[in-house]
């Protein structure tokens, strides 16, 4: 009988031990989004994810624009390549090209003032839910931090490419005002903001 206990506990240890690790190891789904501008096409947001052992990259791409007949007379690209490993963002680089104008940068932790503003500040990539105390993030156009305050505005129905779903409706006060929408397990599935007089709003593919 000690025997047969014995080796029940050795198979729920390796059962949780086996679990532990796959969960470690699981990579976020990658996301797409349709955007729309006052319920008209405008572009595309996607986040991509690979994982390769303890490091995980997340790649965001951005691409909006408005055409008069064959001329393009708004255009705004944004790339940001993030380097996560055991949690913790050890890499991040990114280009903007806004206004005719392109910034970039690439942080990594040589420096000592950016290895704590890495440390202590998640990207405004957004693909992290936030948690509602966050007073600063890092902001990815300008690799400054940004001061915000976040508000939970509850549950709601949204609509996705695959259907409804319930998902939590966050407000992002910053340079604007941001509202993101994150379903059950904590995935990013909705946005809406306004920006020079338009509406923007994101659908998940």
């Amino acid at each position: 009988m000690t025997r047969l206990v014995a080796i029940v506990s050795l198979l729920i240890a390796l059962f949780v031990t086996f679990n532990m690790k796959a969960e470690a190891q699981d990579v976020p789904q990658d996301i797409v989004f349709e955007v729309f501008r006052n319920d008209q096409p405008f572009g595309q947001h996607s986040v991509s994810f690979q994982q390769d052992g303890e490091t995980l990259r997340a790649r965001t791409e951005i691409e909006l624009k408005v055409k008069v007949g064959p001329f393009t007379v708004f255009r705004y690209e944004h790339e940001a390549n993030e380097i996560w490993q055991d949690g913790a963002l050890v890499a991040l680089s990114a280009q903007t090209l806004k206004d005719g104008e392109i910034t970039r940068f690439d942080y990594d932790r040589n420096r000592e003032d950016i290895a704590r503003m890495m440390d202590q500040l998640l990207p405004s990539t957004h693909w992290r839910s936030y948690d509602l105390s966050t007073s600063e993030i890092l902001n990815t156009e300008t690799g400054e931090a940004l001061g915000v305050t976040l508000t939970d505005l509850g549950w709601e129905t949204i609509q996705t490419g695959s259907g409804e779903i319930e998902a939590r409706r966050v407000r992002m006060v910053g340079n604007l005002t941001v509202d993101l929408w994150y379903d059950a397990a904590g995935n990013w599935v909705g946005c809406l903001f306004e920006a020079r007089g338009q509406t923007v709003r994101y659908q998940r593919v």
